[in-house]
């Protein structure tokens, strides 16, 4: 580039509170000040707003919509084109299935690369099968037309090479970060240990396997707190009931201080049937906590067995109660596991981490647009320009746009 300043636009579908949308939200704090960013979505919400409060343009497109829809995908489409001739940008972020679509065919045709954060693939093992189809069959496409992949992990990188032959130089191994919090003075001394899993109640968080485990184990001394709502509580508390765990276990509900909720248990717990980069497992490790789960996906990159936590190799009731066991009975491993996840955490897992890894992203694929002449962020083009330069960088246009093309 010329200078190093960059213009960056983040999308996404939903403008809600979330995983995918908090890294958009950390994503654009970390470069706002520094770069020129706006923000597309497909609705306002507490992303929108929180982005508008740090000065960043928000472009809200009402076409771009969950669920598909063709007519209005198409709309999206050429809405999206509209933004791009107005923002310019070197780069386009986009994140979530939908947006990600639009965002890459839009960015193909009008010749800026783009990077495209898969927050786990929707196809992979869980979702309904008829879902996993539909969105296969769309990143089949859309992979190809944008400019580069970046994948959380490497088991996603490794599922997406197989399941839709996406080349490791398309790709880049990006880790999620989240910004550090300093643990408190001294940690609470609990009479009995607390164990605590945050998870929305449905089928892939399996709160269920928690619970079969606990009742195996339950000649031991624990307290258990689930927070989180979901379509499935009602069947938690029941199946609560039936294994005699009920004076155990606290249904917490949603709650907005899990921050603080996690610096006063003893083991934090996320037994999924599958997932991406979990995001609550970096909390967890932030505040110092050794981890159980199963071994999914790319929970195994998070925590090293027998390190900073263990992991259950099955979804099997005898062994997640064997891992925990272990816990209950050590606090000295307890302490120790939490002491090296910790670790782990400021060294891979934080947000500077991230960004930095990102930046150097879109410093090599905005170069080859570094000899374009375009205005500067928010100014109009001067409407004296010289026709020959006009002609100029519409063939330079015109051969970015060929460049793209031969990378695809």
């Amino acid at each position: 580039m010329t200078t190093d300043r960059l213009r960056l636009l983040f999308t996404i579908t939903l403008s809600e509170t979330g995983g995918a949308t908090n890294n958009v939200r950390d994503l654009i704090r970390s470069f706002y000040q520094d770069h020129d960013v706006s923000l597309v979505v497909g609705e306002d919400g507490p992303l929108a707003d929180t982005v508008r409060a740090l000065g960043v343009t928000v472009h809200v497109l009402p076409a771009l919509q969950r669920r598909i829809n063709p007519v209005q995908d198409l709309k999206a489409i050429a809405e999206f084109r509209e933004v791009l001739r107005k923002e310019r940008p070197d780069v386009v972020h986009a994140h979530s299935t939908k947006a990600g679509l639009v965002a890459r065919v839009a960015a193909r045709m009008e010749g800026i690369p783009s990077v495209y954060t898969a927050h786990g693939w929707v196809f992979a093992p869980g979702p309904p099968p008829l879902l996993r189809t539909v969105v296969w069959a769309m990143e089949l496409i859309a992979c190809r037309l944008g400019t580069t992949v970046a994948c959380v992990s490497r088991f996603d990188q490794r599922y997406a090479r197989s399941r839709i032959g996406l080349s490791a130089k398309r790709m880049e191994w990006i880790p999620y970060g989240i910004d550090d919090r300093p643990l408190p003075p001294t940690r609470p001394e609990n009479d009995r240990p607390i164990i605590f899993m945050p998870a929305r109640f449905q089928q892939q968080k399996n709160q269920p396997l928690l619970l079969e485990a606990a009742a195996k184990v339950a000649d031991r001394d624990f307290e258990i707190w689930l927070a989180g709502q979901g379509p499935d509580m009602d069947a938690s508390r029941e199946l609560t009931e039936r294994l005699g765990l009920s004076s155990r276990v606290r249904f917490m509900g949603d709650r907005d201080d899990v921050p603080e909720l996690l610096e006063q248990v003893d083991i934090f717990v996320l037994f999924s049937r599958y997932e991406g980069l979990p995001i609550s497992i970096m909390e967890a490790m932030r505040a110092g906590l050794p981890v159980l789960a199963n071994s999914v996906c790319g929970v195994p990159e998070e925590v090293t067995h027998g390190t900073t936590g263990l992991l259950s190799e099955s979804e099997n009731i005898d062994e997640s109660a064997a891992i925990l066991a272990e816990l209950l009975d050590d606090p000295e491993k307890r302490r120790a596991m939490g002491e090296a996840g910790r670790e782990k955490f400021l060294a891979e897992y934080t947000r500077d981490v991230m960004a930095r890894s990102f930046l150097s992203l879109y410093r090599r694929l905005a170069q080859p647009r570094s000899h374009e002449s375009r205005p500067a962020h928010g100014s109009q083009p001067n409407v004296e320009t010289d026709t020959t330069a006009s002609r100029t960088s519409t063939r330079s246009s015109k051969r970015n746009r060929r460049h793209l093309l031969n990378r695809a």
